[in-house]
This record gives structure tokens, C-alpha cells and sequence, in this order.
């Protein structure tokens, strides 16, 4: 058994000598200096979601990103025992075709970068090409709400589009950093991001072919 990286606190135990340790998977001891853990998270909410999606075809299915302990599905997430972990460290933007539950998209840091399943989860796809090599903390990955081949993506330095299920991303601005991308869903044209820590919102009115910063964007 291995601990989870990210230490946040050590302590002995002053009758016993087990030594305790706090981190981002919960908590664990050892009895023997350190050779062998044993984990005490049994019960305890350890997990970090960033970003969930649901199946339209299935309301059972749902994905999610979480904090440093990867990527995860379940079909029956109301039950501890059935969720699946696919990616270690953190993973973040998600999204599932709202016409095939078996197609996912995914976000794993600093590995696979963007990666898509078409066969729920069993084996996964890169769909990197037309971006930079760079990655981007809490990378969102947004679905049109009407076209399941459309999707936004970005890294640092630029926003991105497909219009092929991820096969090919075009740069569509050269602003990155988003936190989050909203579609109208009345008219789908109309599109927002927003980024993370430069205090801008950007709008498209062409379906996120192009950006204008909105002069008044709040922060």
C-alpha cells in the first residue's frame, strides 16, 4: 500500500509510536517506521470533484475529475463500490455525448492532456492535435449544446474549438487561461468564457469561431 502524494501533517501516536500521516487521500499509519502503511479513510469524504457530467441516455452514468486522485465513472454512483478510477493525479474538464453514453471526453493534468473514450472507459484516445504542448490547471473541456461534435477546450495561451469530436483543435483566440465556457441555450452562437485569474470574460456571436473581452467584466 502506498500513501497518496501531498503531506499535510505527520504525528506520533505518544503511547503507541504509530506514526500518522494526513494527506491528500485522507489518512494513513504505520507501525513499523514507515515499511507498511494501513489506510484509515474508511467512511471519510476524501475526494475533490472539480467537474462532473451526466449521460443523457443514462441517468445512471455519471463521470467526474477530481483533486490529485484522478479521473472517475460509475453507472451506479449512489453505491461507494462501483465507482471506477481510470487516471491518477488531478483531472478536471469532462463531458459525455448527450446521443451516446459510451463517448466521453476527458482532461488528465499534466499526462494525457485531452483524451476521449468511445466505448465507456474501456480504452481511451489523445486528442491533442492542433494544440500547444502546453497544459492548463482546471482545463475546461465544454459540449455544444446541440452538436455533441463541438467542443471548447484551452491551455494558457489559447482558447480552442473542434468541430470533429476532437480530432482537430483550431486556435479560435489567443487568450487562454479560461475557467469556464457557457453556451446559450437558446442560441448556441452566443458563447462565453471567462478567465481564471486575469478578470476578463470574453463573448463570441459565432459559436466561438471568435472572441471579443467584454470592456466591463466584472473582478
Amino acid at each position: 500500500y502506498a500513501l497518496h502524494a501531498d503531506h499535510h501533517q505527520t504525528l506520533y501516536h505518544p503511547l503507541s509510536g504509530h506514526l500518522f500521516d494526513c494527506n491528500d487521500g485522507g489518512v494513513n499509519y504505520t507501525k513499523d517506521g514507515g515499511a507498511n502503511w494501513t489506510s484509515l479513510c474508511d467512511g471519510l469524504i476524501t475526494h475533490q470533484f472539480y467537474k462532473v457530467a451526466f449521460a443523457e441516455t443514462n441517468p445512471d452514468l455519471v463521470i467526474g475529475g477530481s483533486q490529485d486522485v484522478g479521473f472517475f465513472a460509475s453507472a451506479m454512483p449512489q453505491s461507494l463500490t462501483t465507482w471506477t478510477n481510470t487516471f491518477g493525479g488531478d483531472a478536471f474538464g469532462c463531458a459525455i455525448d448527450p446521443t451516446n453514453a459510451n463517448i466521453w471526453y476527458a482532461h488528465t493534468f499534466l499526462s494525457y492532456r485531452r483524451v476521449k473514450t468511445i466505448n465507456g472507459g474501456v480504452n481511451w484516445s489523445s486528442l491533442n492535435v492542433g494544440t500547444s504542448t502546453s497544459d492548463q490547471w482546471r482545463m475546461p473541456i465544454t459540449m455544444h449544446p446541440s452538436n455533441p461534435q463541438i467542443l471548447l477546450t484551452s491551455d494558457y495561451f489559447n482558447m480552442y474549438k473542434t468541430i470533429n469530436g476532437g480530432s482537430l483543435w483550431t486556435v479560435s483566440h489567443t487568450a487562454g487561461d479560461i475557467g469556464s465556457y457557457a453556451f446559450d441555450k437558446i442560441n448556441p452562437n452566443i458563447v462565453y468564457a471567462s478567465q481564471r485569474n486575469a478578470s476578463l470574460v470574453y463573448r463570441s456571436g459565432d459559436g466561438a469561431s471568435s472572441w471579443t473581452a467584454l470592456s466591463a467584466s466584472p473582478g
